[in-house]
């Protein structure tokens, strides 16, 4: 048995369930995210030479997971076309004034997303945004997926993707402001 094929199973003992979170998580599919979890594994060990130990192997694997969460979401919105400037869902808050500041460097020094209680804010809010808002905001700033390809999968222009990720951004300040106590 090749020394590869006996670290992926450990790795599949040691990490299914944290892969398996994630994947329900994002795709609210018992059987969808089993199957993304699964084709992770199998990516990972096709690939296992790319693996250079330069981080976690945990943190390897959420990056192909990640990565087949997003083809499976981009394969899922395919036919679906999203119309910009229907802003009904919310208050246009890009065009108020902004008279508080967040200290993004003190968030940091407390290690926010180690903090469950600010997790479960921060999902609050990010679930308050329109979903095709949420989804941008996500494959771009979560996947970090290039721009072209946001724009393509959600038949976008570039301004109007960059309009939405800012107006994303300031509804999740505004709600992380409100709802938020430190």
């Amino acid at each position: 048995m090749p020394q590869n094929y006996k670290i992926i199973e450990s790795w599949v003992d040691t990490y299914t369930n944290d892969l398996f979170s994630w994947a329900f998580y994002k795709l609210k599919n018992k059987e969808q995210a089993e199957d993304i979890v699964q084709e992770c594994f199998i990516s990972a060990y096709i690939n296992f030479e790319k693996f250079e130990n330069k981080s976690q192997p945990k943190t390897w694997l959420f990056s192909i997971l990640n990565n087949k969460i997003y083809d499976f979401i981009k394969k899922e919105n395919k036919e679906k076309q999203i119309f910009v400037d229907d802003f009904s869902n919310f208050e246009n808050k890009a065009e108020m004034p902004n008279n508080t500041t967040i200290d993004i460097k003190e968030w940091q020094e407390q290690h926010l997303l180690d903090n469950p209680e600010f997790n479960q804010v921060f999902e609050n809010c990010l679930n308050k945004l329109p979903e095709r808002f949420k989804d941008v905001l996500m494959s771009k700033v979560l996947f970090k997926k290039k721009s072209e390809e946001v724009c393509q999968v959600y038949s976008l222009s570039a301004s109007n993707l960059w309009q939405i990720i800012r107006r994303s951004k300031l509804l999740l300040k505004d709600c992380l402001e409100l709802n938020w106590v430190k």
